[in-house]
């Protein structure tokens, strides 16, 4: 037989036939040589119309397979394994291929620029956020930073910095510094005018960074930028909005310039700023990264004083990021040991009512901890600082506030909250009515303790005075010991210890002298308990 005109399909057809029925294919291959040609031809049609459904539907996912895709081909070489192992890893992770460079450089350009609509839609969003900040609403600050268009000049700086194109920075810049003026403008109108001066949760928290932020803000901005490069904007630049919030810190610090707060002006600005830095910062690695088409001149002298003036601002963009991060990351360690301090060796102490404050200005970090209704000895004190470098802690950072101190440091505490309680002293009034109130109670609540402590103190043992009595004195029936003071118009003269003796009436007793004997009996237990200072003692019968 002619096996060379054979259709390489047919032959494929075959052998999947053969497989599926391995007895007919069996019995076929020993009696292939034997069939005359016009029995194979028919034999081919045959096969071949079985299988005709597989090529003319026009789905090529249909195709029949060669080879067996069950068997795992397994490379022996290590060498390879490893390269196949990373590249796998490099396709992964990789988002290179696919980018939309010249699309990204478009909307980017295009969001820079804050002139008419923009700058109003800047405005309602900055006012929408106040009235959030205002009033304690999370939902509405977050539809405040949904509408911000604030993120367009950051990227544009990272954008510009990393293809060093510096009119595209300048222009960034100009565009960002314009952005800024009106939100905080508008803020400060905003708190200006408002009826509303109180200090809520939220402006609070807008106060100061921490090492979260950082965190937010760079991976938000890496976030943003790799969406934006796919020209994915509708989907995660909202997110990153949301995530980065640059719009409450804008509100609060023009919260503080209203009330003349300082403290709190300087603290969101910081935030907003590390915010900035961060999110331009990986916008600049991923433009590198992508290797965007870097800005050329045709005079070398200007080309090399561009990428000299960009290399700086790089250098400003991250020396001031590493720093800032470095700076969190100490604090917030920092933080988490001296927790762990007080709450692992000082508040064991469950009798103790423990206060911290956290002072992170300086430059050694501090933890005060208050302790408001207990007076500690010494050697309590010098067991904590024995313990403070278990926790990389050292006495400078650790001050114990206790005794008269408590009210020095609490009235500075006040002061404080008054004057950072801006124009309003309704909030201060409160806090001071409370504390007065509080005090109050701690003092009742002190004498109340030490009324009990005197009480089981001057508690009578009176199973071993019955036992005594009962030995010495058979004539006793039963007795009653009692404790009590002496009293005369309000006015309370002396303490009292009374003994009241029963006899029993069967018996003839003298007992004005057997009661001599019982008083003097009470007075000599009474000293043994530590318990006569100078009290009367005095016996009656019933």
């Amino acid at each position: 037989m002619n096996e060379e005109n054979i259709d390489p399909k047919d032959e494929q057809n075959k052998a999947q036939n053969e497989e599926n029925t391995p007895n007919e294919g069996a019995a076929e291959n020993t009696s292939s040589s034997d069939q005359p040609k016009d029995e194979l031809h028919e034999e081919k049609q045959r096969r071949k119309k079985a299988f005709e459904h597989l090529y003319d539907n026009g789905n090529k996912y249909d195709d029949p397979i060669e080879g067996d895709p069950t068997k795992i081909n397994i490379n022996t070489d290590v060498r390879e394994g490893i390269k196949s192992i990373f590249s796998f890893l490099k396709e992964t992770v990789s988002f290179q291929d696919g980018a939309d460079i010249n699309g990204t450089i478009k909307n980017i350009r295009e969001g820079i620029n804050f002139v008419g609509p923009n700058v109003w839609v800047l405005m309602c969003s900055i006012v929408v956020a106040s009235v959030g900040l205002n009033t304690n609403s999370v939902a509405v600050i977050i539809g405040a930073m949904l509408i911000s268009p604030l993120m367009g000049p950051i990227r544009g700086m990272g954008l510009g910095v990393g293809t060093n194109d510096i009119k595209l920075i300048i222009d960034s810049l100009k565009n960002f510094g314009v952005a800024v003026g009106i939100s905080l403008l508008t803020a400060y109108i905003y708190f200006l005018i408002t009826p509303l001066h109180g200090l809520t949760p939220e402006l609070e928290a807008r106060t100061g960074p921490n090492l979260m932020d950082v965190f937010i803000a760079f991976f938000g901005g890496l976030a943003g930028i790799i969406a934006a490069s796919r020209g994915d904007n509708n989907t995660v630049i909202p997110g990153v909005a949301i995530a980065t919030a640059l719009m409450p810190p804008l509100c609060t610090a023009g919260y503080g310039l209203a009330n003349g707060n300082w403290q709190f002006f300087f603290g969101a600005s910081y935030l907003f700023l590390i915010n900035t830095l961060f999110i331009c910062l990986s916008t600049i690695l991923v433009v590198r990264y992508l290797k965007f088409p870097i800005r050329h001149f045709i005079n070398p002298k200007v080309e090399k004083k561009v990428k000299v003036v960009s290399t700086v601002l790089i250098f400003l963009v991250i020396v001031p990021s590493v720093y800032l991060f470095y700076g969190k990351v100490q604090e917030t360690i920092f933080t988490e040991n001296a927790t762990n301090f007080i709450r692992n060796v000082i508040e064991t102490d469950e009798t103790l009512d423990v206060n911290q404050k956290f002072d992170l200005t300086g430059e050694i970090p501090k933890v005060e901890v208050i302790l408001t209704n207990k007076t500690v000895p010494e050697s309590t004190l010098q067991v904590w600082y024995a313990q403070l470098r278990t926790y990389n802690l050292s006495e400078n950072n650790l001050s114990i506030i206790q005794g008269e101190d408590v009210d020095r440091k609490l009235k500075e505490y006040l002061d404080e909250f008054k004057n950072s309680n801006l124009s309003s002293g309704a909030g201060y009034d409160v806090i001071m009515k409370k504390d007065e109130l509080i005090r109050d109670l701690n003092i009742q609540n002190a004498n109340l303790k030490s009324s009990i402590e005197n009480l089981k103190k001057q508690k009578v043992n009176a199973a071993t005075l019955a036992s005594t009595i009962a030995l010495h004195y058979p004539e006793v029936e039963s007795i009653e010991v009692l404790s009590g003071v002496q009293a005369q118009n309000e006015t309370v003269k002396d303490t009292i210890f009374a003994l009241a003796v029963h006899y029993y009436d069967t018996l003839e007793v003298d007992k004005l002298q057997v009661n001599e004997k019982l008083r003097k009996q009470l007075e000599i237990q009474l000293k043994d308990q530590n318990l006569l200072n100078n009290c009367k003692v005095k016996v009656y019968n019933q």
